[in-house]
């Protein structure tokens, strides 16, 4: 949970209090982590399994970048 607190000691340098968490269910999901949420008073939920569809502007940036990459590499190849 180390770097759980070094991220909240960075944000809050410019004044942000972290209210909630939405995390995948790896390390995220470990008890360490969810008392220190809850000491913390942040609210912590899971995405579904595979659940791509919950980041929208995270998974679009990721779309827009990779075709990109294949145009350029067509565009190489040509």
């Amino acid at each position: 949970m180390i770097s759980k607190q070094c991220f909240e000691d960075f944000v809050a340098c410019f004044q942000v209090k972290i209210l909630s968490i939405w995390a995948d269910n790896g390390a995220c999901a470990s008890r360490q982590f969810q008392q220190s949420c809850a000491m913390q008073g942040q609210d912590l939920t899971f995405c579904a399994v595979g659940g791509h569809w919950q980041n929208g502007v995270v998974e679009r940036c990721i779309g827009v970048i990779t075709q990109t990459a294949r145009t350029l590499l067509l565009r190489v190849m040509s």
